[in-house]
């Protein structure tokens, strides 16, 4: 029997090349996936027709600490017996959300 091993081991490694290219893909698949949905989920991207992943991670980001401002804020208003609706808490899809809208609307709600 002649030794087939140089064979063997070639069709080892090409196949090993093809299922690691697979992984590779499937997995970039995933990752896109993930960016875009963010990218919908951040009120001004949501129209941006071609974005560079790291912008959109950066948005996003951004995104949270705005919420979070505000949530801090609509906290601190119920604490102090201003309670506010959770509608006035709403952010609204089309107009972008930034510390200074959040801090005037949550001023305009403790007013009313």
């Amino acid at each position: 029997m002649p030794p087939s091993t140089g064979l063997d081991a070639e069709e080892r490694e090409r196949r090993r090349r093809i299922s690691h290219s697979a992984m590779e893909r499937r997995r970039r698949e995933r990752t896109n996936h993930i960016i875009n949905e963010l990218k919908f989920l951040v009120p001004w991207l949501r129209n941006e027709a071609r974005m560079q992943k790291l912008e959109v991670l950066e948005n996003a980001v951004q995104y949270i600490h705005q919420l979070q401002a505000a949530a801090a804020v609509a906290g601190a208003s119920v604490s102090s017996g201003n309670i506010a609706t959770a509608s006035s808490q709403t952010v609204s899809r089309d107009i972008p959300v930034s510390p200074t809208n959040i801090a005037v609307a949550v001023t305009a709600t403790e007013a009313a």
